[in-house]
């Protein structure tokens, strides 16, 4: 399509000198007082620039028809790369698992934050501890305790361990 568009430019130039050329004829012709062979040559002037009409739209259609076979191209080259991002993103969601496996691992934080929260509590109200889970049961251990009473403190009775069941 664009070798045509190609060739009706250069035809384009050919028709405009053999119309500047029929003028000329034209003038000369009225200059030597031939009178019929000027009209003639201002028909054939007048029949080169209708061509030259024609041949402007053609030339437009040519040129609408070659940007919309462009925009078809760009058009086929975005439908292709959307359907690689849909498969990109199906291989994606086949490797999470699905949603059942966020959902997962969502309650697995949920969970890990409940047991941060469990030991900031433990913490701050009994005073310096260590939690540990052990076969799901933990060991609360009070390294310092406030809140000792004096009577502990005399049989020296500084350090305490206590089970409680996590289940």
């Amino acid at each position: 399509m664009k070798n045509q568009r190609d060739k009706l430019r250069q035809y384009q130039k050919r028709i405009t000198v053999i119309t500047g050329r029929e003028k000329s004829i034209a003038k000369e012709c009225l200059a030597r007082g031939d009178r019929d062979k000027a009209l003639l040559a201002l028909r054939r002037k007048k029949y080169q620039e209708s061509l030259l009409a024609k041949t402007d739209s053609q030339l437009e259609q040519l040129e609408k028809l070659t940007s919309t076979v462009e925009f078809a191209l760009v058009q086929k080259d975005v439908l292709y790369g959307l359907k690689q991002g849909t498969q990109v993103l199906q291989q994606i969601h086949k490797e999470m698992g699905g949603l059942e496996a966020v959902e997962k691992l969502i309650g697995e934080s949920e969970e890990a934050r409940a047991y941060q929260q469990v030991r900031i509590i433990l913490a701050t109200n009994i005073g310096y501890c260590t939690v540990t889970l052990v076969s799901g049961w933990t060991l609360v251990q009070h390294l310092a305790s406030e809140n000792t009473d004096l009577s502990q403190l005399e049989t020296g009775n500084q350090r305490r361990s206590c089970w409680t069941d996590v289940k």
